[in-house]
Formats: structure tokens, sequence, C-alpha cells
């Protein structure tokens, strides 16, 4: 009995499959801590799929199917036709969206979303296809930040004067990111004003104290010390 055996070096195939296997793996991770998923509707039939990341932001079970006409209604109302359309403006005119809605998980929990979606009709079965974040921890940070910028407006407009934040850069940058309503009292500009256009504010300053006050200011920043 004769046998025939061929042998193969294959080591460069199966580190590359490992390495590529490994690279998955470690996008799948960074996807779930960024709470970043995907999307994809295959053409025409407009079979939807989830990535698992996106399964587990919507808190569906693993074999869920999320066809269109169910999973729009776990967006709240004010935004389903607004997904609807966006959808709709991808598939036929491919026109990209970039939405932020708000969601009603399977197990009751409210939930912001930033939904992104283009059209490549250029792949061997046209799709569309997009990401799904989870930006519920954004929100409640801007809803904080919106709440304290109240309180302090509040507090400072009983504070004779006015209050504001100057900010001075390295490259000789500055700009005032917070004034408060008193500053048109003083300078006659509103703190919008200022915000959009620093200089304004040093234009209300009689020229020959111009360049000391702005130098002690400088000064102030570079050195901690008060002004």
């Amino acid at each position: 009995t004769n046998y025939i055996a061929v042998e193969r070096n294959i080591s460069a195939r199966k580190q590359a499959e490992d390495e590529l296997k490994a690279a998955k793996e470690s996008l799948l991770q960074t996807s779930e801590v960024a709470l970043v998923g995907g999307w994809e509707m295959k053409l025409p039939e407009r079979k939807l799929e989830w990535t698992d990341v996106t399964k587990s932001i919507f808190e569906v079970e693993e074999d869920f199917t999320p066809a269109l006409h169910k999973s729009i209604n776990f967006y709240l109302e004010p935004y389903r036709n607004t997904v609807l359309e966006a959808v709709e403006n991808c598939i036929l005119y491919a026109k990209k969206f970039d939405l932020e809605v708000e969601i009603l998980t399977v197990k009751g929990k409210h939930k912001w979303l930033r939904l992104i979606g283009k059209l490549d009709s250029f792949a061997d079965q046209p799709k569309a296809y997009g990401v799904v974040q989870d930006i519920t921890h954004v929100k409640i940070a801007e809803e904080a930040a919106h709440k304290s910028s109240q309180l302090l407006q509040k507090l400072s407009s009983q504070v004779p004067g006015s209050l504001y934040l100057y900010k001075y850069s390295n490259s000789g940058k500055y700009e005032f990111p917070y004034v408060t309503a008193g500053i048109t009292d003083l300078y006659e500009v509103t703190p919008e004003e200022i915000v959009a256009n620093p200089s304004i504010i040093f234009s209300r300053i009689i020229p020959e104290d111009q360049e000391r006050i702005i130098q002690s200011m400088k000064l102030s920043a570079e050195t901690f010390s008060p002004w």
C-alpha cells in the first residue's frame, strides 16, 4: 500500500487568522465600552440587522429580529416619523443622516441614542448601514450643566455689577466663555456679543488704559495672582 501526503507550512496563515480574531475581539470590546453598535439594511428587501452591541443597547434578546416596523416602536412618538423619513431618504436619495433620538427599551429604560446612516449602492448587494451610539450619559451631563448654568445665572443676577470667565491661551488668544447679564449695564453690550467677539469689551475701555488692562490680566493668568 502506498500513501501520498502533502504537508504545507501554514504558520503564516494561522498567525494572520489569530491576529484577525484578536482584532475583532478588541473591536468588539471597544464597541461595548463605548456603547457603539451598528445596523445594516439589505436592499431591496429592506432586511434589517443589528449587531450584538445594538441589541444590548435596546435591551432585547440575542435572537431578536429587528424588522423596521417593529423596531420603530422603541422610539418615542416625537421621533418616529423623523427616523422613518431619514431612513427612507437614505435609501431613495442616498442622503446621509445623523440624529439624536430618545427610546424606551424593552426593560422600560429611557435612553438617548445617536443614529448615523448612509447608503452603499456600490456593494455586491446594495445596503443602508450605520452606527447606533448610546449617548444617555452625555445628555445627562448636558442637562446637569444646563441646570448649573441656570442656577449660576440666577445667583449672579443678585450680585452688583457683572461676573465673567476670562480665558487666555499661550498663543495670545483670549475669550470670555461666560458673562452675566450685568455686563450690559457697565459696557452697553450683551453677554452674547462679548462671547462672540471678545475684543468688543476692550473697545469700551479708553485707549490709554487698554494695554495696561490687557497686560495686567495676562500677568494674572501667567502667575496665578489675583487680578
